[in-house]
C-alpha cells in the first residue's frame, strides 16, 4: 500500500515537482559510482585518489536522506553500505527538517557537479563508463531510485541545467554517438499484452494494462532493442556466455533481463513509417493526436502515482491502434528516453486535461505494430 498522506514529509515523491530530463541527471549523478574504476571515492576522498581529484570536495551520500515517511534513523543494512563506501565512518546524516534536506541535496548536487566536471575536463571518462551508468541508473528507478526525487526535485534551477549540460558532454563521448539514429538490425521481440479498449463518446479506454508501455497496447506489437557493445557488461554475467548481452533489453530500462539471452539479430525494413520521440512536446503531441484514457487511473496502483509528483494521476496514454493508421512503430532512442521518460506531460484531450507519462519503455528500442522484419508484409503505399 502507498503511505498515508498525512505521514508524508514534504520531500516525499507525491510531493514535489517532477522536471523534464530527471533520468538524464540520474546518469549524470550515477556517474559518481564508475569513478571507482579510476582509484576515486567522491564519498571519500584520500590522498591516494588520482591528481585530477585535488581539491574536490566531499561527496555526501544522497541514501543518508532522512525516509519521506516511518522512522528518521537510517537502516542497519544502509549503514552499512555507506560505512563500507566511506571507508568505515558513518556520515551524519541531515535531521528530518525540509530546510536540512533542502540544503543537504544542494551540498549534494555541487559536490558531484564538481566531480564530474572535473573527470570531463580530465579525459578520464569513458563511454564504456557512461553505458555503465545508464544501466545502473534506468533498471532500478520505476522499483526505488525514484524515491530519492528530492535529489533532483530539491536542486536549484541552475544545478538542474548545469546537470543537463554534463550529460550533453558525456553523451558525445566517442561510439555513442549511434545512439542517435534507428539501426537497421536489432533483436526484435514479439510482445504479448492482455490490455483491452473500449471506444466511448470522447476518447477510447485501456484497461487489463500494466506499467510497461507494450502491455498499454491492445494489439499485436513488437519490440526492436538495439544493438550494445556485449564486453562492457561481460563482468556483470560472469556465467554466461562470451558476447551473451547484444541488446538494450539486457541492460537498459526496468526489464532488463526479462527476455531470454538468445538474442538472434535481423535485418529491419526499411520502408517502415517511425515516429521518433525526441522531446516532451512529441509525448504530447501524440497523446493529444491519439488520445486514450487509463481505466480507474485514480485508482489503480499499476501506474505509481509517486513517479508523476504533485501531478499525478497518470491518466492518458497513447491510442495504439489510431496511431497504428498512420505509423508502424515509435522510436525511443536512449538520448531521447533520457530526456522523456517518467516526466509527466500536460496534455488537452477531449475527454478533458490530465497527465500522460511514458513509463517500462527501454531506453533504444523501438515499438513497431507491423512485424519489422517481414518483407512479405512491405505495403504498397
Amino acid at each position: 500500500m502507498w503511505p498515508v498522506k498525512n505521514r508524508m514529509r514534504e520531500w516525499h515523491s507525491c510531493k514535489l515537482m517532477v522536471y523534464p530530463g530527471i533520468q538524464g541527471r540520474g546518469v549524470v549523478l550515477s556517474m559518481l559510482n564508475q569513478f571507482v574504476e579510476l582509484g576515486a571515492n567522491p564519498f571519500a576522498p584520500s590522498n591516494a585518489d588520482p591528481a585530477w581529484t585535488r581539491g574536490l570536495p566531499v561527496c555526501p551520500f544522497p541514501s543518508l536522506l532522512p525516509p519521506a515517511v516511518g522512522a528518521s534513523a537510517a537502516s542497519s543494512a544502509l549503514s552499512t553500505v555507506v560505512g563500507q563506501t566511506t571507508g568505515g565512518v558513518f556520515p551524519e546524516a541531515p535531521p528530518p527538517t525540509f530546510e536540512a534536506v533542502t540544503a543537504f541535496v544542494r551540498r549534494y548536487q555541487d559536490a558531484a557537479i564538481a566531480w564530474i566536471g572535473a573527470a570531463l575536463d580530465a579525459g578520464v571518462v569513458t563511454s564504456d563508463m557512461v553505458l555503465r551508468a545508464v544501466s545502473d541508473f534506468t533498471v532500478g528507478y520505476a522499483f526505488s531510485s525514484f524515491e530519492l526525487r528530492a535529489v533532483d526535485s530539491l536542486a536549484t534551477p541552475s544545478q538542474r541545467s548545469t546537470a543537463d549540460v554534463l550529460l550533453s558532454r558525456l553523451l558525445a563521448l566517442p561510439s555513442l554517438e549511434s545512439w542517435q539514429g534507428r539501426p537497421r538490425s536489432a533483436h526484435v521481440h514479439t510482445a504479448r499484452s492482455a490490455a483491452t479498449r473500449k471506444v466511448f463518446a470522447d476518447v477510447p479506454v485501456i484497461d487489463n494494462y500494466e506499467w510497461w508501455v507494450t502491455s498499454q497496447i491492445p494489439i499485436p506489437s513488437w519490440v526492436a532493442y538495439d544493438r550494445v557493445d556485449a564486453t562492457v557488461f561481460a563482468d556483470d554475467v560472469p556465467h554466461s556466455p562470451p558476447g551473451a548481452i547484444e541488446s538494450t533489453c539486457e541492460v537498459f530500462g526496468d526489464d532488463a533481463g526479462d527476455i531470454a539471452v538468445d538474442h538472434p539479430y535481423a535485418h529491419l525494413r526499411e520502408d517502415l513509417r517511425v515516429f521518433e520521440i525526441e522531446s516532451i512536446a512529441d509525448i504530447g503531441e501524440l497523446v493529444e493526436r491519439y488520445p486514450a484514457r487509463f481505466a480507474d487511473a485514480d485508482r489503480t496502483m499499476r501506474l505509481a502515482p509517486e513517479w508523476a509528483g504533485i501531478m499525478a494521476p497518470i491518466e492518458f496514454v497513447i491510442d495504439w491502434v489510431r496511431l497504428g493508421a498512420d505509423y508502424d512503430g515509435v522510436r525511443l532512442s536512449v538520448p531521447a528516453a533520457l530526456a522523456v521518460a517518467y516526466v509527466p506531460v500536460r496534455v488537452e484531450t477531449a475527454a478533458g486535461h490530465g497527465t500522460a507519462m511514458i513509463t517500462g519503455w527501454t531506453p533504444g528500442s523501438t515499438v513497431y505494430l507491423v512485424d519489422p522484419t517481414d518483407r512479405r508484409l512491405a505495403p504498397g503505399r
